[in-house]
């Protein structure tokens, strides 16, 4: 069976060229190549654009985000197609050679990917239409809200914009001011009528009727060239007459041609066409209205397509396993594929049921060698890497030219015909396109290979939205101003080292190196463990750039808190209910790990911050060279899973553990020994370490050179002679200065830490990570050098 991990990049069938039909008036091509000087220059004519918060301003103040179904790099690139405004637009503008896409790469998964730079694991539209475990009623993802991520029209409307969307899939009851949304009847019955039920406002789509198109009737379908002409004729009248924000248009004809006919067919000519001199009307309307210096326009797609020559119905292969139950819509099948496309993914009746799933992966790995060429299987983990549906046990994909259907009778490989997509999006005739024009973008922008959660980032730094894309990354290189900065950029990345910082990182080769570094006589003295990571003002607690910025002060042990997600994720959050540090809502151990995609952590003061949730392993990915990680770990999470975590990021030589009692210190001690730790001893419960504590300590029979040991805090005290007599054995000792002592140095009284210095203890638990790290430095006495 193919992998996933070598996708094949090669075109399927040469592409034959032919001189693009159709040419723009003069006038019009005078108006684009001022807009794109315009563009270059990055000036404006009309209202003040807003400043950003670094560097200059966006001279975007309309974005025009336009969606031609089915769109592929070649129709602008190649001269064969008649796409004479998108090839102008493309070298007067930016443009991609390629967008990558979501799997399924079909049409609603993908159009909500373009509006919330996220997956479909964390927007919540995993197919075009739900799976439904009663049987498939034909409903497809129709209303708003079902989308689980913010969307750019929620960022327009916070901001006090406002928006527009002409047959936008996914948009059914949205905050959007004026929208035609896509809908249509599950009975095929008059397609107008649920049209009108669902615009808003009421009226529009009369006004529309009577302003810009004639009036509507059941014509209004995809594989009508006419459709597009009308929907060009209703995005330009908007666009003149209401001036939104942002405008959605989405262009469907070339996809119906290419699902007939396939990828180069005539009629697939034709729909380029059609949708090409919409887009050139559009751009008219721009500039009659008197905007078109002030609009940026995007052309962009949802996925490509394949030529089909063989059609695979995997239910079959289920069907004979019996796992499909007795009949097609019974309540006794226990697993089942759900296509979508070119793609079918494994559904169970009963989620916990591992053996139907090792049935059906059976059934699919077992078939011929001749069988397997024509699919590749996307097990779990990489379903859950792309960010596929989290609900499905794996799925199948046909490679180039396979398709795929729900049948359950007949054959399981059969003749396919026409064109389709869906697939894994890991070849090129999946590709989609990109081209960006006008105010705020870059002239001769080449962008390459993209993704298509970049799209959304970049329209929301061209209006300046507080929007963050869970999922997608700013491609600033295609505009002509500096964007603000975080707003509209991926941040669970790790962030870069910091130069002013390295003097201050510490690096271990192996565990023991570090065991000798926190040796009470080694020349680290006194060290510094940030709790929570250090949050300060604009930097929430447990995130990743805070662990950064506290090493700006120093050398730093950073604390941070370990949660476990219901399906296993371990991610570093304080609170088990995320509502006070984050976003988003809910118990940790309760949500998973894909719900947290889209979610952001919250200052202490409860401001949102465009920080997002990391995951232990990317907190071991920004520790490596840099920092000692010391894990408190909360309820729920048993040592074996913190163990196997450190071994599987192979970071026990930047890993000290906080064990909670002496049964998880003896389970550390057994499962991992070289592991470090701290912890408190406190059988009497009084809050501090005395004397004969520290003797009982002495004596168990651990390896003491791993701990470091709680003497005590500054409410509760703590006594030098219970830490010399550590210090003596070779065990560093630990107070907790929070309180008073925390709340006494941020005001600038610093020196209180200088007696727990001088007194040599060796590790300062504290919320004053700035003062703690001064006193460090500066309370160094004889006594203390010792």
């Amino acid at each position: 069976m193919n992998a996933v991990t070598k996708p094949d990049r090669r075109n399927s069938r040469p592409t034959r060229r032919r001189v693009g039909l159709g040419m723009l008036s003069h006038t019009l091509i005078t108006v684009m190549l001022a807009t794109a000087a315009h563009a270059q220059s990055g000036t404006g004519t009309a209202a003040e654009p807003a400043q950003t918060a670094s560097g200059a301003a966006s001279p975007a103040r309309h974005v025009v985000l336009i969606s031609v179904d089915g769109f592929r790099p070649d129709f602008y690139i190649k001269s064969r197609w008649p796409a004479v405004m998108m090839r102008r637009m493309a070298h007067e503008g930016a443009f991609a050679t390629g967008v990558q896409g979501v799997h399924p790469s079909v049409t609603y998964p993908s159009h909500t990917t373009l509006v919330t730079g996220a997956r479909p694991a964390t927007h919540g539209i995993y197919y075009n239409s739900p799976f439904e475990p009663d049987g498939q009623t034909g409903a497809w993802y129709w209303e708003s809200s079902a989308i689980t991520s913010p969307t750019l029209w929620d960022a327009v409307h916070a901001r006090g914009g406002t928006s527009a969307t002409l047959w936008w899939p996914v948009t059914v009851g949205a905050n959007i001011t004026w929208n035609v949304p896509e809908i249509w009847p599950l009975d095929n019955s008059d397609r107008t009528a649920s049209l009108r039920a669902a615009t808003r406002p009421r009226d529009f789509l009369a006004e529309l009727e009577s302003k810009a198109v004639e009036p509507m009737d059941d014509r209004f379908r995809g594989a009508v060239l006419s459709r597009d002409d009308r929907m060009a004729a209703m995005a330009s009248y908007t666009l003149r007459e209401k001036k939104p924000s942002l405008m959605l248009v989405h262009f469907t004809t070339t996809d119906s041609h290419q699902h007939s006919y396939g990828r180069d067919h005539h009629m697939v000519e034709r729909a380029v066409q059609v949708v090409d001199r919409g887009i050139a009307r559009i751009v008219e309307a721009a500039e009659e209205a008197g905007i078109l210096d002030r609009t940026t326009f995007i052309i962009t797609g949802d996925h490509g397509f394949s030529d089909i020559h063989t059609t695979l119905a995997p239910n079959v292969w289920l069907a004979e396993a019996g796992l499909l139950g007795s009949t097609p819509n019974g309540s006794d099948w226990r697993a089942r594929f759900h296509t979508s496309g070119a793609s079918a993914f494994l559904m169970l009746r009963n989620p916990s049921d591992t053996a139907a799933v090792r049935i059906a992966h059976n059934a699919v790995t077992s078939q011929s060698a001749a069988v397997q060429k024509l699919m590749v299987l996307v097990g779990h983990d990489e379903m859950q890497r792309i960010g596929a549906d989290p609900n499905a046990a794996f799925s199948i994909s046909g490679v180039d030219g396979v398709s795929m259907t729900s049948a359950r009778d007949g054959a399981a490989v059969r003749p396919g015909k026409g064109g389709t997509h869906g697939h894994y999006p890991g070849f090129r005739n999946m590709e989609t396109g990109f081209v960006a024009w006008g105010a705020g973008i870059r002239a001769g922008a080449r962008l390459g290979q993209m993704q298509l959660t970049n799209v959304a980032p970049l329209v929301g730094a061209l209006l300046d939205l507080d929007f963050v894309a869970p999922d997608g990354v700013l491609l600033s290189g295609a505009l002509s101003f500096v964007p603000k900065s975080p707003r509209a950029t991926q941040t669970s990345t790790v962030p870069p080292r910091d130069a002013t910082h390295e003097s201050n990182y510490r690096s271990f080769r192996t565990a023991d190196s570090l065991r000798e570094y926190f040796n009470p006589n080694s020349v680290a003295g006194t060290l510094v463990s940030a709790h929570r990571g250090g949050p300060a003002a604009g930097f929430p607690d447990n995130a990743l750039p805070t662990f950064e910025r506290s090493l700006g002060f120093g050398p730093m042990l950073i604390e941070l808190d370990v949660r476990r997600t219901s399906d296993g994720t371990l991610v570093v959050l304080h609170d088990d209910e995320i509502t006070r540090t984050t976003t988003g809502s809910g118990r940790v151990g309760e949500l998973l790990r894909n719900s947290l995609h889209a979610i952001r952590l919250r200052t202490t003061s409860g401001q949102p911050t465009a920080f997002a949730i990391p995951t232990l392993s990317d907190a071991f990915d920004w520790a490596k060279g840099r920092a000692v990680l010391r894990l408190d770990v909360k309820s729920g999470v048993t040592p074996q899973q913190i163990v196997s975590a450190v071994k599987a990021a192979q970071a026990e030589n930047r890993t000290m553990a906080i064990a909670r009692s002496m049964d998880e210190v003896a389970a550390y001690q057994q499962l991992m020994p070289s592991l470090m730790l701290s912890f408190w001893f406190d059988p009497d419960r009084d809050g501090r370490l005395s004397a004969s504590e520290a003797d009982s300590l002495l004596a168990m029979p651990f390896d003491r050179s791993r701990f470091v040991v709680g003497v005590g805090s500054i409410r509760d005290g703590w006594d030098s002679q219970v830490v010399a007599k550590l210090h003596a054995r070779g065990v560093r000792s630990m107070v907790s200065t929070f309180g008073e002592l925390d709340a006494a140095a941020m005001r600038g009284e610093w020196q209180r830490f200088c007696p727990l210095v001088e007194a040599r203890v060796g590790m300062l638990i504290t919320d004053a990570v700035p003062q703690a790290a001064q006193a460090v430095r500066e309370c160094i006495t004889p006594a203390a050098q010792r």
